[in-house]
């Protein structure tokens, strides 16, 4: 890679890669329709930052950190901040997060400049998001911090960043299926058929009979008068058909 860069006067280094003319035309083309547009330099100089970024690398301080260090005047109450009624314990800076941002863009980044603990040491930075936010949250909230990486240790994750994302992908699914239960019947609360259940209600229960238990509400015979005389046979009653 060092024989692809070009260090001019001012310090920058310039890298360059060769694509076909038909990538090179995609590449903008996908850059404009982002919002606000864009071009290909533009995006690859956002893929350089993300990627270090999400890099874990420690490393010297760099030139322009170094002066906005130079730059920072760094109060007493900080020294103070981590115990203010003791008067009489030293403080002093173990590491600093800075969140800095540039003019006329939005956002912002993070670096954490760590203080060297030996004299013949440099201080180191790292630009990592992930590591970042591991100290923040492990120096500001120390129980809370624990308890992630319980947590994390038990799901397997590797880093806080990963926990928490889990966490908000169980805790989606867990409200979806509440809201998908409250919208729909609930299992165990309908029959086979599709009837409500009523629980702790007694059920109707419909009685089924036999000939022989079946109740008589009266004579079914109550139509027939046995003293009248009986008909007389008609002209075809009582012929024998068998010729």
């Amino acid at each position: 890679m060092s024989n692809q860069k070009q260090v001019n006067d001012g310090g920058n280094a310039t890298l360059s890669v060769k694509v076909s003319q038909e990538t090179y035309e995609l590449l903008n083309i996908l850059a404009e329709g982002l919002e606000h547009g864009t071009n290909a330099n533009d995006l690859l100089k956002m893929f350089v930052h993300a990627f270090i970024e999400s890099a874990k690398h420690c490393g010297p301080i760099s030139t322009d950190m170094q002066l906005l260090l130079d730059m920072l005047k760094v109060e007493e109450g900080w020294h103070k901040a981590f115990n203010f009624a003791d008067i009489n314990s030293q403080k002093r800076i173990a590491q600093v997060v800075l969140i800095l941002e540039q003019p006329g863009r939005k956002g912002f980044g993070m670096v954490k400049i760590d203080r060297p603990y030996l004299p013949d040491q440099k201080p180191h930075m790292t630009y990592c998001v992930d590591e970042i936010l591991e100290r923040v949250t492990e120096v500001s909230m120390k129980g809370l911090y624990q308890r992630l990486r319980d947590i994390g240790n038990e799901i397997g994750t590797k880093s806080l960043r990963e926990t928490l994302m889990k966490l908000i992908e169980d805790y989606k699914k867990h409200s979806l299926r509440l809201q998908f239960e409250e919208e729909g019947p609930q299992l165990g609360n309908y029959s086979d058929f599709g009837r409500a259940i009523e629980y702790n209600k007694r059920t109707k229960r419909k009685k089924h009979f036999t000939p022989d238990t079946m109740p008589v509400t009266g004579n079914l015979f109550d139509d027939i008068d046995h003293e009248a005389p009986a008909e007389p046979l008609k002209d075809w009653e009582g012929e024998r058909h068998d010729k």
